[in-house]
């Protein structure tokens, strides 16, 4: 029910992963090891999801620049693409039990129908 929901769910987020890959790559991509190329960036944003990094690095190279973007990365992809994400999973789920109780419905009525002849 939900997979056209999240397939473009997949492809915001991917997009938005994209753009902040560029962005810290282009930021700290010569000083910082884990963004030293693109596929390195992304893993390390990813790592960065899950909890696993390291800011010393950015706040020793540009601090403002460093916590700016560090903030809007955990403020959109966090925040904003993980809400949405519960939010595609709450509304498929709440469908199949309105069709759930709606076909549940009928049966029971089929079978008051059924018993009451």
């Amino acid at each position: 029910k939900a997979s056209r929901d999240l397939l473009l769910f997949l492809m915001v987020f991917l997009n938005v992963m994209f753009a902040f890959c560029i962005a810290f790559y282009l930021a700290f991509g010569s000083d910082v090891y884990e963004f030293r190329a693109m596929h390195a960036s992304f893993i390390s944003l990813f790592r960065f999801l899950l909890g696993d990094i390291v800011l010393d690095s950015f706040i020793w190279i540009n601090p403002l620049l460093g916590l700016s973007l560090s903030l809007s990365f955990v403020l959109v992809v966090v925040l904003v693409l993980a809400n949405m994400f519960v939010a595609i999973v709450i509304e498929s789920y709440a469908k199949v039990q309105a069709e759930k109780d709606e076909s549940s419905a009928v049966l029971l009525r089929k079978l008051y129908e059924h018993l009451s002849h």
